[in-house]
């Protein structure tokens, strides 16, 4: 599953408050409570059950593994006062709630958690047709938290949230950041799917979409992280 983060708006748009909300996480915490401590922290897009694909926190520089795998509610609320947040902020947390246990305690837990270090998550429950064709598709304010289908091949897990165009994407601006983020020049990839290698039905000349404009921390039994959005 993911939190889901509106970098196009603030807060988010502040790396800062997005490792603020990294860091106000207690991950072993939420493996015992809500896995029975059956699952594994997850530093990347790739879950436990890829282990071949799957990114080992011990080759992430210590300084960035913090922010996927730390639990640290003092360096949170510095990093809130820093970014001009010195109380905290409130903000919507947007959530579909027929998802199947434990995913209930799951937003109860994170209300929770991130109101210890001033983040105040007020619980925005969406029924599911409403969740899927807005929220999914990131047409919401701010923040929203959600599971993510179990794939099973790293491809799925990848092309979706990261190939330019794709309408579940978690990166705002699809190809267009992509090609202004260092000055590369670099083709419009809009609607070039079907050039993918190895792709299966939506790599086959599809018409894009509009990118998703959100980035993700992302959940796994827990929780995990994905650099991008914390970088």
């Amino acid at each position: 599953g993911m939190f889901y983060m509106r970098t196009d708006q603030p807060p988010f748009n502040d790396v800062r408050v997005r490792r603020a909300l990294s860091l106000a996480i207690n991950r072993p915490t939420w493996l015992e409570a809500l896995e029975f401590g059956e699952v594994c922290l997850i530093t990347g897009p790739i879950p436990c059950a890829l282990p071949e694909w799957k990114l080992d926190v011990k080759a992430i520089d210590p300084a960035k593994a913090k922010y996927l795998v730390g639990f640290d509610r003092e360096e949170a609320r510095r990093l809130l006062t820093e970014a001009g947040y010195p109380q905290g902020f409130t903000t919507p947390m947007y959530h579909h709630p027929g998802y199947t246990t434990p995913w209930p305690s799951r937003y109860e837990l994170a209300v929770d958690e991130l109101s210890k270090v001033g983040i105040k998550a007020e619980l925005k429950p969406q029924e599911y047709g409403d969740y899927i064709s807005t929220t999914y598709l990131g047409k919401f304010e701010k923040l929203a938290m959600g599971p993510v289908t179990p794939f099973l091949e790293v491809d799925d897990f990848l092309y979706g949230v990261f190939y330019p165009g794709q309408p579940d994407r978690m990166e705002h601006g699809g190809a267009r950041v992509a090609r202004e983020q260092d000055g590369v020049p670099r083709p419009d990839l809009q609607g070039q799917e079907g050039q993918v290698q190895g792709r299966g039905p939506r790599g086959h000349g599809h018409a894009a979409p509009e990118p998703h404009p959100g980035r993700h921390l992302r959940l796994e039994g827990c929780h995990l992280g994905s650099l991008d959005h914390l970088a």
